[in-house]
């Protein structure tokens, strides 16, 4: 008997029979697919939702931050001399400034050479410790025996931070410096009298550091460092050079209105597309364009925060004591019925000048009232809220949903994978049946035609 082939060579159930009907049973996993699509279109987009969301946040909580509504800038006349940064403390105006001298650190030299004659990395066989200190700072550096040179000021210029000295070695001979500026004295001191001698410091030449002498509009100063913050409310001074021959410097503090009105023009910006990308998401869309309904339609909790954003934006914050009650009032209105914002910087900066304790009580309210920027806070934090917030909620949701999709999906495609096993094993057997019955009639028809012949 003749081996089968291949499927359906006597029946003509092949395998092309087969996936036709495997097609038809397998039309659920189009609708499968279909919904697993819709679930993680809609994930995706509560997680735009989220990022935007939290972008807003962001730009309502710099609104009322001190350093965006009394932000200063100031500008020198000649900043290779000296330079400053104001904080809302600073009083707009001109600062002359004269670097009389600079602030120096302390330094200490030994007098005699520390390098051996082979160089920096040979061992020493030194024991024991040094220790060292600049005001109120020590540390004791420990020497072993295999250390070198290099190793030992590589340890030092480690503890630093303690000590308050650094090292390092000129011409072979060791050098100390204080962390600090201003006359502070650097002690260097051995475990026994065999390791300053070893490193060239049984005698050592120190230079007293010195404090900087400057004056601010006539009145003159010292301070034991080039970075004097102290000297001038709300300022921060850097002196970089001695004015000598040169002319003083003016440093002139202002008000920076434009990084305020940035700040606000940022957070007007945010909200609009904030606004339009939940109004696309929401969308009813129509039949003759595809693809036109939002990936939320039907959400009506989004529905719901927006027509409250809105509201939050637009409304009075009656409960304020401050001279604001709206963002209109500082220069932030409405445009169309969408609420689209635009921002009039002009009544912004008016705002600014005029009354810029309100204009942050309005903003940032105070312990006793909550000002519009925590109001809007608390508005968007109820959906973003990563425990109980809505859309915290709605992604649980749908990964529950997702994972349970695909489940059964994964079950259908075993079962589709037991069905057409199944088809192939009853048509293989139906291939065996017909070609065995194929082979009986030939041999019955042998046999009655040896019959006929036999007559």
């Amino acid at each position: 008997m003749a081996g089968i082939n291949f499927i359906g060579s006597y029946s003509g159930m092949d395998q092309g029979v087969i996936d036709k009907l495997m097609a038809v049973e397998k039309r659920p996993l189009i609708t499968f697919a279909s919904k697993k699509s819709s679930l993680e279109a809609k994930q995706g987009a509560w997680k735009d939702v989220s990022t935007r969301l939290k972008n807003l946040l962001d730009k309502i909580a710099s609104l009322s931050k001190t350093e965006t509504l009394y932000s200063k800038t100031t500008a020198s006349s000649d900043d290779t001399v000296v330079s400053g940064s104001g904080t809302r403390d600073a009083v707009s105006g001109q600062y002359e400034v004269i670097v009389t001298r600079l602030a120096t650190q302390t330094k200490v030299t030994g007098t005699g050479t520390a390098m051996p004659a082979l160089g920096l990395d040979v061992p020493l066989s030194l024991e024991g410790s040094l220790t060292l200190g600049s005001g109120e700072k020590s540390a004791v550096i420990s020497i072993e025996t295999t250390q070198s040179l290099r190793t030992i000021v590589r340890n030092i210029n480690l503890e630093s931070a303690k000590s308050g000295v650094t090292a390092t070695v000129v011409d072979g001979r060791m050098v100390f410096k204080s962390s600090s500026f201003g006359a502070q004295d650097i002690t260097v001191t051995g475990s026994d009298g065999t390791i300053p001698a070893a490193l060239g410091l049984d005698e050592q030449v120190e230079v007293l550091g010195k404090q900087s002498i400057f004056s601010v509009n006539g009145i003159e100063m010292t301070r034991d460092s080039n970075t004097v913050s102290d000297a001038v409310l709300g300022m921060t001074l850097q002196l970089k050079q001695e004015t000598g021959t040169r002319p003083s410097t003016m440093i002139t503090v202002s008000d920076d209105t434009e990084k305020t009105v940035k700040a606000f023009q940022e957070f007007v910006e945010q909200y609009n597309s904030t606004m339009s990308f939940l109004k696309s998401q929401m969308a009813a869309g129509t039949k003759e364009v595809a693809g036109s309904q939002g990936k939320l339609y039907g959400e009506s909790s989004l529905v719901r925060f927006q027509n409250s954003l809105r509201q939050g934006v637009t409304s009075d914050l009656s409960e304020s004591s401050a001279m604001y009650k709206n963002l209109a009032e500082i220069g932030i209105k409405t445009i169309d019925k969408e609420g689209t914002l635009l921002l009039d910087a002009e009544k912004l900066k008016a705002a600014l000048k005029d009354n810029p304790n309100e204009v942050q009580k309005f903003l940032a309210g105070d312990s006793a009232q909550t000002g519009m920027s925590g109001k809007l806070k608390s508005l968007i934090e109820g959906l973003t809220d990563k425990t109980n917030g809505m859309i915290q909620v709605k992604s649980t949701s749908l990964e529950r949903s997702l994972k349970d999709l695909n489940r059964r999906i994964s079950e259908f495609e075993d079962k589709m994978a037991k069905r057409e096993a199944y088809y192939v094993n009853m048509f293989s057997k139906l291939d065996v049946a017909m070609q065995k019955s194929e082979t009986q009639s030939n041999w019955l028809a042998a046999q009655l035609g040896g019959m006929q012949s036999g007559e």
